[in-house]
């Protein structure tokens, strides 16, 4: 899979709208490759205000057949926001030449004392019989502490793109053995 890596944003906006979670790198803890915990998820289709439960036929059959779904995912020390297209629907465009278009943000919160994080910005083309395609990410830091900021950095050079990598291939599990198995 060629990734392709977009320029480092530096931001000091709050992107986290506010959750703050455990430490990361306070605790030694290493979210590029340190990042198994248990999440949440919530799926949404596009243009309901209702959450679907990935385990009712029902809700399934309608988020395969939907033209758009997302997925918010939260955890202790992360949470992500993944949104899934395709024109012909999604389990239709999975399992076509033409892919879904995937779109995830998912931000790493550094510690409980402030609003710093790490983001990774990914979009790819998934498919069910081909690897990704077309993968991009950008990474986005906003974190206060220089010598947090220079390590994470430091780390985003060596496992920046293997954690766009994984979270790409997560997500498109959700299609794979769920939404479209």
């Amino acid at each position: 899979m060629n990734i392709t890596k977009f320029p480092v944003i530096l931001t000091l906006a709050v992107f986290s709208a506010g959750i703050t979670l455990s430490p990361a790198y306070a605790r030694g803890k290493n979210i590029f490759t340190e990042n198994t915990e248990r999440a949440e998820k919530t799926y949404m289709s596009y243009g309901k205000s209702q959450q679907l439960d990935p385990n009712n036929s029902k809700d399934v059959n309608e988020l395969a057949n939907s033209v758009e779904f997302e997925v918010y995912e939260i955890s202790e020390n992360h949470s992500s926001h993944t949104i899934f297209e395709s024109n012909a629907g999604i389990c239709r465009g999975y399992q076509s030449s033409n892919g879904v278009e995937l779109t995830d943000s998912t931000t790493y919160y550094v510690d409980d004392a402030s609003d710093d994080y790490y983001a990774s910005i990914t979009g790819a083309t998934i498919y069910a019989h081909a690897s990704p395609k077309n993968v991009q990410y950008a990474p986005i830091f906003n974190i206060h502490d220089p010598k947090i900021l220079k390590e994470i950095h430091q780390d985003e050079e060596k496992y920046g793109k293997d954690l766009a990598t994984k979270n790409v291939n997560a997500r498109e599990n959700i299609l794979s053995k769920g939404i479209c198995r």
